[in-house]
């Protein structure tokens, strides 16, 4: 805003338009968003048009006050950068199964600002489980998977408490239910699981809870889930022909930390991945209990800066 008087401008207000507190005016005339104007999803211009009509008055050294001028302000935010491709790292065999790594550094952005996640609706329509699973992510060290206990320790894949060490790293509000079935009540949508978001520069990979849905009581959380499991099962001992059907089980995007020792994760395409919530053991007649169709909790996401 700029205005003239024969006086001196000495300062701007803004008289109307203005009652949610979204715009700030200095001395200068200059606009600019408050921390209210930031936070409100109303002035993200790629969901809501953002025409703003604010009454602008200028007053002088002597006091004397201008009429307002209306001033018509389009809010518009910089598109989001999409860093998916280079966030997904997958070290698979021939047939897709293998361990996969999401790292949100941003190549552009030094200081690793934070990372948005979002699901994918079609991949997780792919889910097709009896059991009620939990999906998740936790924090890992390097691309091999190491993650840090308590004690600020390194645990590899494969050695004891590596399971806990995992699961006591996870991301709270990265939580998708699925299978069950398909039970709308026992399913996340992608506009249920939101804009969720991961600390920026560091390395994460996902882990499900077979059989795990129930661990969560009505309106808890990830970590309420988790801390259950934690109870029922800290060894993450595996299941057996005689209890499968039941028995809960943690499985890792990394086969040496799963009990069975097996891969538990598919690729299917570029950028959709999903579980086998199954145990790769054989029952009593020597048939393979898992049906290795890895669609248990099937999963995409896209990862925005």
């Amino acid at each position: 805003m700029e205005a003239t008087d024969n006086v001196a401008v000495t300062t701007y207000a803004i008289a109307s338009g203005n009652e949610n507190n979204f715009f700030a005016i200095d001395n200068n005339g200059n606009l600019s968003l408050t921390a209210d104007g930031v936070d409100t999803a109303a002035n993200d211009f790629e969901t809501l048009p953002n025409i703003f009509t604010l009454g602008i008055t200028a007053s002088d050294a002597a006091g004397n006050t201008s009429d307002i001028t209306n001033v018509a302000i389009n809010v518009t935010n910089i598109p989001d950068a999409d860093i998916t491709d280079g966030a997904i790292n997958f070290n698979g065999s021939e047939n897709g199964e293998g361990s996969l790594i999401y790292d949100t550094t941003n190549p552009d952005d030094d200081d690793n600002d934070p990372v948005t996640a979002q699901a994918d609706q079609e991949a997780l329509s792919r889910t097709d489980a009896l059991f009620h699973n939990l999906v998740g992510l936790y924090q890992v060290m390097d691309a091999t998977g190491a993650v840090l206990n308590e004690g600020g320790e390194e645990i590899a894949p494969g050695e004891n408490g590596y399971a806990q060490a995992a699961l006591n790293n996870i991301v709270a509000d990265f939580l998708l239910q699925l299978g069950d079935e398909g039970a709308e009540g026992s399913n996340t949508t992608a506009e249920n699981f939101g804009d969720v978001l991961l600390n920026g520069g560091q390395l994460f990979a996902p882990f499900i809870i077979a059989n795990g849905g129930d661990l969560i009581p009505e309106g808890g959380t990830l970590q309420d889930g988790v801390n259950a499991f934690l109870a029922e099962n800290p060894e993450n001992i595996g299941a057996t022909a005689e209890n499968f059907l039941t028995h809960q089980v943690a499985y890792f995007s990394f086969g040496a930390a799963n009990p069975d020792g097996a891969e538990h994760l598919r690729q299917f395409a570029a950028n959709t991945f999903g579980f086998e919530d199954l145990p790769s053991i054989v029952d009593s007649n020597g048939n393979n209990i898992s049906d290795s169709d890895f669609n248990d909790g099937v999963f995409q996401f896209t990862f925005l800066v």
